[in-house]
């Protein structure tokens, strides 16, 4: 392919490293000199918890169902998992969209939740973190002001 016309059929436009319309020595030189470069691209993620659940403003993060719902960003294209640490609920994964956002709901467990939450790019690299836990309670188990319940 050397010496190659943009003119011919053999001619592959990836190949003209310096984008003169011919694949020549100098072409093979600027690929030479590029072998072994690289960068990292720093992977990100953002977890935003979704309140509307919270039983109320003195118990906030927690909830009286068996979900939680989180929208956040990420490295678009991302794998974003989170692993309840006592791992009592299975993990849910999501993948960022091609803006770099996702919506997900997880699985609770009875008592306190705290997840790892984990973004994977396509570069293989990953970033994560632990968040705020959320605490499920079983709603029958829950007392208003001036009333007792009894749970038989």
């Amino acid at each position: 392919m050397q010496n190659t016309r943009s003119t011919s059929p053999k001619y592959n436009f990836n190949a003209d490293a310096n984008r003169d319309g011919r694949i020549g020595p100098i072409d093979l030189a600027f690929t030479l000199q590029n072998q072994g470069i690289s960068t990292n691209v720093s992977p990100i993620v953002q977890a935003n918890y979704d309140s509307s659940h919270d039983m109320n403003a003195l118990n906030p993060r927690t909830v009286t169902v068996k979900t939680a719902h989180f929208t956040g960003t990420a490295t678009p294209g991302s794998t974003i998992t989170y692993a309840q640490t006592g791992n009592a609920v299975p993990a849910t994964t999501t993948t960022a969209d091609s803006a770099g956002n996702y919506s997900i709901t997880v699985p609770l467990a009875n008592g306190t939740n705290t997840f790892q939450v984990t973004s994977k790019d396509q570069f293989g690299q990953t970033i994560a973190g632990a968040i705020a836990p959320v605490t499920s309670i079983d709603p029958s188990l829950t007392v208003t002001p001036g009333t007792v319940k009894v749970k038989v």
